[in-house]
């Protein structure tokens, strides 16, 4: 019988957020390079779009951009041919100006995805985001003193706040940094593949008094750091899986029985052991083990073993051997072998022709098998009034 084909890969489904830096550095070829940060970037995102078009899922794309505040410039559902170079062309309109609010960035975020559809196990969706960008964040919500471009504590904090929301429900964040502006330290509290354990920074929160005098507090910020990816020029975005393979089919709680073999695949009779001069007769094979595997049409077929109950335990096992012959006048007979599991013991020995000799004991039947007959003595005999006296 043919054994089933495996089951079919499951489609899955995704809530995917292209969240882009547009601050004006991103607007700067850097040296070497032939296009902007922001050209290569396009060219990065318009392969991947173009990749999840063809998904079997479902594909929900938000396309977030984000600088001194984040807007959500396009947001699609069911990604596919006839929907795509709308979002192509909003890709491409993409225009860097302003400074880096990653709070905005992930606040807007959030509420793209929460949305779209909720991630459970049953509709296989999972929500991902792409977070893009090529500095540390230097802005945040209702900041009022921007310190030139510099990174302090609240605008780090502050994005750490908002970016929560975006690993609930199992959703994952690849950080990628374009160029070599953006801190390692700090992009990786901004991404959740592949966590490495906890990041630590001390860093000032400076703010200005009444009289715009600045005053600076030391702070410290502990956090989960994962791996983000560094890129210069030309790079690309790794698609997500498209299709996950099916859980697998429980093992069965026992391998397949065969009634056949069961009644009839035990093996043969075991070998009689060999018997000595005197002494014991060898020990008998033990029966061999049952073969697995079940088959009735064997069963009904098998003319040779079919009514063989005996086999149920898996075939006879082996007859003992006889006792040996005492080679002495007053020797006594070898005793039977013992018989394999299933067998029959072996037969004693007749002594020599002495009445003092004892005949050689049956050897022991093995386990659901009979006892060896006892050998006879030349006494026994007499006594049975089978024969007369022999002369001595």
């Amino acid at each position: 019988m043919e054994p089933p084909p495996p089951p079919e890969p499951i489609p899955l489904n995704y809530n995917i957020a292209l969240l882009v830096d547009i601050s004006r550095s991103m607007e700067a070829t850097p040296e070497g390079f032939e296009q902007s940060r922001m050209d290569y970037t396009k060219a990065a995102l318009d392969q991947l779009v173009q990749t999840l078009s063809g998904y079997q899922g479902t594909v929900n794309i938000g396309l977030v951009s984000f600088s001194t505040g984040a807007a959500l410039v396009y947001s699609v559902s069911d990604l596919g041919a006839d929907n795509l170079q709308a979002l192509r062309d909003a890709i491409d309109s993409l225009t860097p100006n302003g400074a880096t609010n990653y709070q905005a960035a992930f606040e807007q975020t959030a509420a793209w995805l929460s949305g779209q559809t909720a991630p459970a196990p049953d509709n296989h969706y999972q929500n991902l985001t792409y977070f893009i960008t090529d500095g540390n964040p230097t802005v945040y919500n209702g900041d009022t003193v921007n310190f030139a471009g510099s990174t302090d504590y609240r605008d780090v904090q502050n994005a750490l706040d908002a970016f929560g929301p975006l690993t609930a429900n199992g959703g994952q964040v690849h950080a990628v940094g374009v160029g070599d502006l953006v801190d390692k330290q700090y992009l990786g509290f901004f991404d959740n593949t592949n966590t490495t354990g906890t990041g630590s920074l001390d860093i000032n929160d400076r703010t200005k008094d009444g009289s715009g005098t600045t005053v600076t507090v030391p702070e410290h910020i502990d956090a989960p750091v994962g791996q983000p990816v560094f890129v210069d020029g030309a790079f690309g975005l790794t698609a997500p899986p498209e299709t996950a393979a099916p859980a697998p089919a429980p093992a069965p709680l026992m391998a397949p029985l065969s009634l056949a073999g069961l009644l009839d695949d035990g093996g043969d009779s075991g070998q009689a052991g060999q018997g000595t001069d005197s002494g014991h007769g060898g020990t008998g094979s033990p029966a061999p083990a049952p073969a697995p595997g079940i088959n009735v049409g064997d069963l009904l077929q098998d003319e040779g073993h079919a009514g063989d109950v005996s086999n149920l335990l898996g075939g006879d096992g082996g007859t003992g051997g006889a006792g040996g012959t005492p080679s002495t006048v007053f020797g006594n007979g070898g005793d039977g072998g013992t018989g394999g599991a299933g067998g029959t013991g072996g037969a004693g020995s007749t002594p020599a022709p002495t009445i003092i000799g004892n005949g050689g004991d049956g050897g022991a039947g093995g386990m659901g098998g009979a006892g060896g007959t006892a050998g006879d003595t030349i006494q026994g005999l007499i006594e049975q009034g089978k024969h007369g006296v022999d002369p001595v």
